[in-house]
């Protein structure tokens, strides 16, 4: 090797050096970046030189710069990302939901229930007295007022889930537009060679954005773009090109919003039951299911009361002779479709029976040809199946009231119907009740001092008429297990259940979140520490080749001075 070969291995180490320290300068500089993956300068030996019977190497080159990413960590914080985020987001709303039904503090819907009852007991005592009719009045209005206000804060929680679902939707195509078009980049980087690690590591930080929203699953292809799909097998990414979601009102429901998926003919498919990770999983979760079922328990319970009271009070009197007047306003029947249906269906109803309606939640299912019936609140008890709406109509009758179906439904549309919709929110006293408490009926007889019936009204809360078995033939199928009380309190007891239920795989995802964490900074993250000494020990190989550089100059102009 001459002298000049000399020089250039010493300048290839120069380079290879400075590049190597470079690296470790933007490593320290994105220590604090979540979305950053640690760089390598790759160093490999510069091609051999043959001198006769001997070679020597021509230094050192810097062949690649790399990043540390495992795949495997990687998809595992995804999905922890989704789960974490959806028992987060559900744990914060079961939270709102358990405020409006807790009843510790001594004022809440319990409370009144207890009240209501014990002032038609107070009035056993002085049926005629003034002061005592206005505290049933009273009573009554204020468990009226009671429960359709926590009906109406649990559909002020519904909504605000439906505001944000909606509002998340275009975050998620934004995140799949900005994943197809960094696939571009990534490819047409690569393509040559090279490694596009800037691009990857912000497509990373895209993943993890959208993971918190919805649940994804993704694989990169040979070319080095990433095929994006929602757990449900949905697709978002497709290479180069994103597909996008809608949120658009339910024609069956049209105060909440269906997720479509978006295809590329046009066409689109309800997706909403099928998304169950992410904050979107959650708000769905809670809207449709978990808030839901509460307000039908508030329904059954409210409807329980306006017909156990309203029996007996009909066949009372009060103080100025009058009978036969419902002491709440009776609760009308109706329903509403389920988010995925295609149709435009609506249920509407009528009361025939109040003195025995049932007040069990069904669902009315549409196969397109024929109809079947399940009792919901009974753990999906079959009723009717293959049967015509003529038939369905004649079942509903028989429990209490009529139901009629306008519009068209769709193969697969289903309804949920009920003596007691909404029987919560508009839960109210009579009128004629509320401004004349004389009409009260607190006996059986219109002599003065009888207090019969207000008695049996105030023991109705120590009956067992809610739940029970059930039979899906006759009049009415329901016997009674609980009384109204342990009916609300078990109520109270399920969102509790579902609160704490939130709220410990909150804390046991974040503890598995942690493990994956730390896992991931392991193999990805920046160590100070490391970076410094790997600074260290470029900055020594530089300053050696920068010696031997200096060392040939000295002796290249040596040779010069001797000619």
């Amino acid at each position: 090797m001459n002298i000049y070969g000399v020089m250039n291995t010493a300048g290839n180490a120069l380079a290879a050096s400075q590049t190597s320290m470079g690296v470790v300068g933007n490593n320290i500089a994105n220590i604090n970046n979540p979305a950053y993956n640690q760089e390598t300068a790759v160093l490999t030996a510069g091609p051999t030189q043959n001198f006769g019977p001997y070679s020597v190497g021509t230094g050192v080159v810097v062949s690649s710069v790399t990043r540390s990413f495992d795949n495997y960590l990687f998809g595992q914080s995804l999905d922890n990302n989704s789960t974490t985020s959806l028992w987060n987001t559900k744990s914060q709303l079961m939270n709102q939901v358990d405020t409006v039904m807790n009843d510790t503090s001594g004022a809440g819907l319990g409370n009144a229930l207890g009240n209501f009852f014990q002032s038609w007991q107070t009035l056993t005592t002085n049926p005629g007295g003034a002061t005592e009719r206005q505290a049933v009045a009273s009573a009554a209005n204020t468990l009226a007022g009671q429960v359709s206000n926590a009906a109406a804060q649990l559909e002020v929680i519904q909504g605000n889930a439906n505001q944000n679902i909606a509002a998340a939707i275009p975050q998620i195509n934004g995140y799949a537009s900005q994943i197809a078009k960094l696939n571009a980049l990534i490819s047409t980087t690569e393509i040559n060679g090279n490694k596009a690690n800037d691009y990857r590591d912000q497509r990373d930080g895209l993943l993890k954005s959208l993971s918190n929203l919805v649940g994804v699953s993704y694989f990169e292809q040979s070319n080095g773009q990433d095929i994006v799909m929602l757990k449900n097998g949905s697709p978002l990414v497709d290479g180069q090109n994103s597909y996008d979601l809608s949120a658009g009102l339910s024609p069956a429901n049209p105060r909440v919003s269906s997720i479509y998926w978006n295809a590329p003919d046009g066409t689109r498919r309800d997706i909403t039951d099928r998304i169950t990770w992410g904050q979107v999983g959650a708000w769905v979760q809670t809207r449709d299911t978990d808030v839901q079922n509460v307000l039908n328990g508030l329904d059954s319970l409210a409807g329980s009361v306006v017909e156990q009271v309203n029996n007996l009070h009909v066949t009372g009197y009060g103080l100025d002779g009058s009978t036969g007047l419902n002491f709440f306003n009776p609760p009308a029947p109706g329903g509403f479709g389920a988010l995925s249906n295609a149709g435009n269906g609506t249920i509407t109803g009528t009361l025939l029976n109040p003195a025995n309606a049932d007040l069990d939640h069904y669902k009315l299912s549409f196969d397109g040809t024929s109809y079947s019936v399940s009792n919901i609140d009974k753990g999906g008890t079959a009723a009717l199946g293959g049967a015509t709406l003529a038939s369905v109509q004649g079942f509903f009758r028989q429990r209490g009231y009529s139901i009629a179906l306008t519009g068209t439904p769709r193969a697969g549309d289903s309804f949920t119907v009920s003596a007691v919709n909404n029987a919560a929110t508009q839960m109210s006293v009579n009128p004629a009740i509320r401004n004349d408490p004389n009409k009260i009926a607190a006996g059986t007889t219109t002599q003065a001092g009888d207090g019969g019936l207000a008695r049996q009204i105030g023991d109705i809360q120590n009956r067992t008429v809610m739940g029970g078995a059930w039979s899906p033939s006759g009049a009415t199928g329901s016997t009674g297990l609980y009384t109204i009380g342990d009916y609300y309190g078990s109520l109270v007891g399920t969102v509790g259940t579902s609160t704490k239920n939130a709220t410990d795989n909150l804390t046991l995802n974040q503890n598995v979140g942690t493990q994956i964490s730390n896992m991931v900074q392991q193999v990805s993250g920046v160590n100070m520490d490391e970076q410094m000494i790997n600074l260290v020990k470029y900055q020594n190989s530089y300053e050696g080749a920068a010696k031997t550089l200096t060392t040939v100059s000295q002796m290249l102009q040596t040779l010069m001075n001797m000619i």
